[in-house]
């Protein structure tokens, strides 16, 4: 009997006379991960639809990186981060709301005849059901304002490990280009991360 043929037999006669105790010891392992994936996962996975509408009609789940879209690129730049005023004798009670501001433009790329870009803006943190639905406004190649309220304290807290110090900037893009003499409707979702980045102004009531 060759050498190999040895180290196997030697390796099954082991797994077979330790067969309990390496059932147990998986049993042990695998039952904390699989209830920390379900702690963890769970919530971020049931946390992931972004609703463009207070009536959740229009639900999407699939975004697009900001520099994806095919006819034209967008141009956002975090002006400002409000933090919501309180009463100061009903903490509980909001006097001037908090807000994210942003100016947003937009650009043609190539040779296509891009025109009507308007954008839905939504606030959403990943791991939390927070958001804030803004209003629809129309996008020039000149920089507008936008602003969402926003009135949750950041960061947000969640589970052990996981701490959220901005949401998310979802948009839907609706806009129209000329290709082939015909006027094409279409309309993108779009995701874009704040992590990482500061606005220009931070006001504060505290």
């Amino acid at each position: 009997m060759n050498k190999n043929k040895k180290e196997k037999l030697t390796f099954f006669k082991w797994l077979h006379k330790y067969r309990a105790k390496i059932g147990l010891l998986a049993f042990v392992i695998a039952i904390p991960l699989a209830l920390i994936l379900i702690t963890y996962l769970g919530p971020y996975v049931s946390n992931q639809n972004v609703h463009f509408d207070e009536e959740k009609t229009d639900v999407q789940r699939r975004f697009q990186a900001i520099d994806d879209l095919d006819e034209l690129s967008l141009t956002i730049v975090w002006k400002e981060l409000i933090e919501p005023r309180y009463d100061g004798n009903d903490p509980a009670e909001i006097i001037v709301p908090g807000s994210f501001r942003f100016d947003i433009s937009y650009e043609a790329k190539g040779a296509y005849n891009v025109s009507s870009v308007a954008v839905t803006p939504v606030l959403h943190p990943d791991w939390f059901s927070y958001y804030s639905i803004g209003t629809k406004k129309t996008v020039t190649t000149s920089p507008s304002n936008m602003t969402v309220v926003w009135n949750e304290d950041l960061p947000l807290h969640k589970l052990l490990f996981v701490t959220v110090n901005e949401p998310n900037l979802y948009l839907k893009v609706e806009y129209s280009y000329i290709t082939a003499d015909q006027t094409i409707n279409k309309t993108a979702y779009v995701m874009y991360s704040l992590a990482g980045i500061n606005p220009e102004t931070v006001t504060s009531f505290s």
